[in-house]
This record gives structure tokens, sequence and C-alpha cells, in this order.
């Protein structure tokens, strides 16, 4: 039990992290595509998902 309020904290500020990540997202681009747009244009095109090729 005394380890509840560090995981909480931890536990929220990945939260608090992972929505910074995708508001620059959606703010990057804005017409959708989620992590293979970002992936496609930073990476190149074989560095997407197989799924979506």
């Amino acid at each position: 039990m005394g380890f509840t309020l560090p995981v909480t904290l931890a536990i929220a500020a990945l939260l608090a992290v992972l929505v910074a990540s995708y508001r620059q997202v959606i703010a990057a681009f804005p017409d959708g595509g989620g992590s293979y747009a970002v992936a496609k244009r930073h990476l190149g095109r074989r560095a997407g998902p197989s799924r979506c090729r």
C-alpha cells in the first residue's frame, strides 16, 4: 500500500506525456493518418506498419 501514491503519480505523468504527444501529432497531421503518417513522413514508407501498405 505504500507504493500506491508513487505508482499513481507515475501513471498520471505517463498519461500526461501521452496526451501531449497525441496533441502534437494531431496538430502536425490535421487530416489524419495517425502513426502511419508520422512514420512515413519522418522515416520513409517502409517504416510504417505493414498492414497499411
